[in-house]
């Protein structure tokens, strides 16, 4: 990547104070221009994290600073989220996302990582898995999201439909901005975040980019044929679900552990959807345990 595309990314992250920023770097894989975070020894045994829709690698911050000392850690930003804009052309579908993301590791010359996935996050790891079992030697998933959100009309198919109206993303931005949207949308997790990191979901949301890459994402998701793919996942998966999170039940992960090949399943009393933000040593006790 070429010093003024990094140039700009540390432009970017100093002007909105982000967190880790002084680990970022740009890596193209893939034809994917990825923003990457890395914290740690190189030494120690890789743990690659992806986030959850609409989020970015802030939201693990609190976990890495937990692993740091035993890992070394690797955050990305998905394409269209966050730092990591959409390439043209890019449709953002589940093995789409999970196939750059495995060209991003061979880039970053590492052949077996631990996943850590929140949310969409963990069905990206869990496709990695089933198409390269060597590329990913253990899965930790929080919170899940492995089917379809029928019960949400945000997710339905008539909103998708509205998710790729271009001008969606500027209204949707428009009202984060002004109308409380972040707030809301937070509220709807059952997760309640403390000041600062409820202000970097409302400078992610402020960006329409941002906005448009989720949409497309939640336009492009298709999940029924991951459920396919856990009887036959050999990679060992750890689920994590809080149970009092209202986006995702956590009867979501009780049922994919049970139809896995090789996996458990644990749950945390409280924290809701975003339990690994505002519990985050309840979540490295999990791993290191």
């Amino acid at each position: 990547m070429s010093a003024s595309s990094e140039q700009r990314l540390k432009t970017r992250l100093d002007a909105v104070n982000w967190p880790n920023r002084a680990h970022s770097r740009v890596v193209d894989a893939g034809g994917v221009a990825f923003h990457v975070q890395e914290l740690g020894n190189v030494e120690n045994p890789p743990m690659l994290f992806i986030h959850g829709t609409a989020a970015s690698t802030h939201s693990f911050e609190p976990l890495m600073a937990l692993l740091q000392n035993d890992y070394y850690c690797i955050a990305i930003d998905v394409p269209g989220h966050g730092f990591t804009p959409m390439p043209s052309g890019f449709v953002p579908t589940l093995p789409e996302m999970a196939r750059v993301v495995l060209q991003l590791l061979t880039v970053l010359n590492i052949s077996h990582v631990t996943g850590i996935g929140h949310s969409a996050g963990a069905a990206i790891l869990i496709d990695m898995a089933s198409r390269a079992p060597e590329a990913v030697g253990q899965i930790y998933a929080i919170n899940a999201a492995l089917e379809p959100m029928r019960g949400h009309a945000f997710l339905s198919p008539l909103a998708k439909v509205l998710f790729v109206n271009p001008l969606v993303p500027q209204l949707f931005a428009w009202r984060a901005q002004f109308a409380g949207m972040t707030k809301i949308m937070l509220r709807a997790t059952g997760t309640t975040l403390p000041e600062e990191q409820m202000r970097q979901y409302q400078v992610l949301l402020e960006d329409k980019d941002h906005v448009r890459g989720a949409l497309a994402m939640m336009a492009a998701w298709e999940l029924e044929s991951l459920q396919n793919k856990l009887p036959v996942l050999k990679t060992p998966l750890t689920l994590i679900a809080a149970n009092d999170d209202q986006f995702v039940p956590a009867r979501v992960s009780k049922e994919a552990a049970a139809k896995a090949l090789n996996a458990n399943f644990v749950t945390l009393p409280k924290g809701g959807h975003l339990v690994h933000e505002i519990d985050a040593e309840a979540l490295a006790n999990i791993i290191r345990n």
